[in-house]
């Protein structure tokens, strides 16, 4: 169904449900050839930022921005299946994409790092892309069903260097500060596609702090 460059327009859909539409503009600016953005492309930009103007506060979509989106996806497979010379796959931002993957199983109840986990969620927000005013942004926090502790969750694409340990140690000491009940210990976890040993060593010396790798792979598969 989706063939040649969908994989930016399935991830311009996942940006959208999360209300990043900026992010999904910037994926989209990817659909060109030699600096130049096609055409269409740049015309379902503009969709997407008069979907932005209107899109309503309740942080989910409503069914009518949803079969736009929908819509949306279509349209562009379409378009770009007429166009051979875009059949090429280049490589795209997988962030949103495994943190959708990490919160749907979490929220099945399946274990995350040999954890059972649920995403946290207070009066302030809900614990996918958590807002810490003045200090930053987490991709995940969750709580361990069993001993209640809080989990800070930080996801980065390809190899990664010891400079995410500054930031979720930040976070870390942000939640436990701000967050965490008398007992409640809070752990971090930080998932890259490659561990670099410079990060393995830094992130060995924050108590609580764990490192996993990932193995993230994206197929197209043509359906005739």
């Amino acid at each position: 169904m989706y063939k040649g460059y969908s994989p930016y327009w399935t991830l311009a859909r996942v940006f959208c449900r999360l209300k990043r539409y900026d992010d999904a503009i910037e994926t989209l600016k990817h659909i060109g050839k030699d600096g130049k953005i096609l055409k269409s492309a740049l015309t379902e930009i503009q969709r997407i930022e008069k979907l932005k103007a209107k899109t309503s506060q309740s942080g989910l979509a409503t069914e009518d921005e949803d079969q736009a989106l929908d819509e949306f996806v279509e349209t562009f497979s379409e378009r770009l299946d007429e166009r051979p010379e875009f059949k090429r796959v280049a490589p795209i931002h997988s962030e949103a994409i495994l943190e959708t993957f990490i919160e749907e199983r979490i929220n099945r109840g399946e274990t995350f790092c040999d954890m059972h986990l649920s995403i946290y969620e207070d009066e302030n927000g809900y614990g996918r892309q958590y807002i810490i005013s003045g200090v930053g942004r987490i991709d995940l926090l969750a709580v361990e069903k069993g001993s209640k502790d809080l989990v800070v969750i930080e996801l980065k694409r390809n190899e990664s260097d010891d400079e995410v340990v500054g930031q979720i140690s930040r976070y870390m000491a942000w939640v436990k500060r701000n967050l965490a009940k008398e007992g409640q210990v809070v752990k971090g976890i930080i998932c890259v596609h490659k561990a670099l040993k410079k990060l393995v060593l830094s992130a060995s010396n924050i108590p609580g702090l764990m490192v996993y790798e990932y193995d993230f792979n994206f197929r197209i598969a043509t359906i005739s």
